[in-house]
């Protein structure tokens, strides 16, 4: 997109979606007739046809009409009354912990804590793209990234004699009336042109962020390769808290990046690929692929898809909870962190850092029991969940044992038709010697 336009990759885009059709027009996929038997269709009133169904409906309906709530909440009032959006975020996030538990349990307890656990590991947790605003530079369009001589150049030529004398250490928010110089008059937001090199913040272009998105996918990766290699022996319990507790540390990782410390020797892209992009996504990705397994082990027969639906959508809403959550902190306690001067970035950064342990304190209570090789009875789900399994272990069992008998019968046929010529062969033996 920097180098040629957005056209390029929308292009891309759709080249790739279009060349799937072409191995399908020329024959060369195989062509399988669908299933008619009815009970592939998924339909409401099967989903309502049993007691499980109708609870997971239930819970799933009650998903569904608190997140459209708080997003319109959020819309509406989120920048003229963030107190009110914070107070109304906690306490529905609390009230649907609760409605959650209470459908839910009367499926399996264990899996509705696991239900809340996908939930409030990320709604807990604030978030915000305070940290983009602070160190990107939008585009090649935007001036504050801009140095001193381009700032010259552009907004005081030559033969302007209403100059402003800028301090370059203290910029101002806004510019002087009646002012030509340093300042863009394209900016919606007034601030001194070359405001952010001014401040020696780090201007990472949008190229740079896009190779750290390559860089993350990668990880993703990697970090699914690390699982199934050394970690799937892990306890669940073990490898979610341990996770968290190395994502908190990260934010030492951030800090250094925020306070500057080493920016003489060790550039900013580094930081953030070694802390923020490649790190902090191969251990998210740890705690996520034990938390996928547990779920997928914890859903109800005959429901499985609706059950690890809601629980993978709970998982992402929870995340944009968090993002409401990190948004009314901003609006509250850091009323000044934004351009030019970010005061108390640093405070909120160590915030986030300490706030991403609160998870921890919720693994022992919500987090099951066992390893991934576990089944979901040693997880300790009830009868609900692992009934199929029970049953499909005991026709496993009688079929053994059918099987075992049959041979010791044929065994022993076997051995009795064997005395049977022994005794023949002895008795012509005797008849012989007669």
């Amino acid at each position: 997109v920097e180098y040629a336009s957005p056209r390029l990759p929308f292009g891309l885009s759709a080249g790739c979606a279009c060349a799937v059709l072409v191995p399908a027009a020329l024959g060369w996929l195989e062509r399988r007739e669908g299933s008619a038997r009815p009970w592939f269709r998924c339909v409401m009133s099967e989903l309502c046809a049993d007691r499980t169904g109708s609870l997971v409906l239930l819970a799933a309906l009650i998903v569904g009409v608190y997140s459209v709530a708080l997003g319109t909440i959020q819309l509406a009032i989120g920048g003229s009354n963030p107190t009110a959006v914070a107070a109304i975020t906690v306490a529905g996030n609390c009230t649907l912990c609760v409605l959650l538990y209470a459908v839910l349990r009367r499926v399996d307890a264990v899996m509705a804590k696991a239900i809340l656990f996908a939930f409030l590991r990320g709604a807990i947790v604030p978030s915000t793209e305070i940290l983009f605003a602070w160190s990107h530079d939008p585009s090649k369009g935007d001036t504050r990234c801009w140095t001193e001589d381009e700032c010259e150049a552009e907004f005081c030529p030559s033969n302007t004699t209403d100059i402003l004398p800028v301090d370059w250490e203290q910029a101002d928010f806004r510019a002087a009336e009646n002012t030509t110089c340093y300042v863009d008059p394209l900016s919606t937001t007034e601030l001194v042109c070359g405001w952010s090199k001014a401040r020696e913040y780090p201007c990472l272009q949008p190229s740079v962020y896009s190779w750290l998105g390559v860089a993350s996918m990668l990880s993703i990766v990697a970090g699914t390769t690390l699982y199934s290699s050394y970690f799937v022996r892990w306890r669940f319990r073990t490898m979610l808290a341990s996770a968290q507790l190395f994502l908190a540390l990260t934010g030492i990782v951030d800090l250094i990046f925020v306070t500057r410390l080493w920016a003489s020797w060790l550039p900013d892209w580094a930081l953030i690929l070694f802390g923020d992009t490649v790190f902090t996504t191969i251990v998210d990705r740890l705690g996520d692929m034990a938390f996928f397994i547990f779920c997928a082990k914890l859903c109800p027969p005959k429901v499985e898809g609706s059950m690890f639906a809601l629980q993978m959508g709970l998982s992402n809403f929870g995340s944009n909870a968090g993002l409401y959550l990190g948004t009314a902190i901003l609006e509250i306690f850091y009323p000044k962190l934004h351009a030019p001067e970010f005061e108390g970035l640093t405070s909120y950064i160590t915030l986030r850092s300490a706030l991403r342990l609160l998870p921890i304190l919720l693994v022992p209570f919500l987090v099951p029991r066992g390893r991934p090789s576990d089944s979901a009875k040693e997880l300790g789900a009830g009868q609900a969940i692992t009934a199929e399994a029970d049953e499909e272990e005991q026709g496993v069992e009688e079929k053994t044992d059918l099987s075992h008998r049959t041979s010791v019968e044929a065994g022993d046929e076997e051995a009795a038709a064997a005395d049977d010529n022994d005794d023949v062969d002895d008795s012509n033996a005797a008849e012989q010697k007669v």
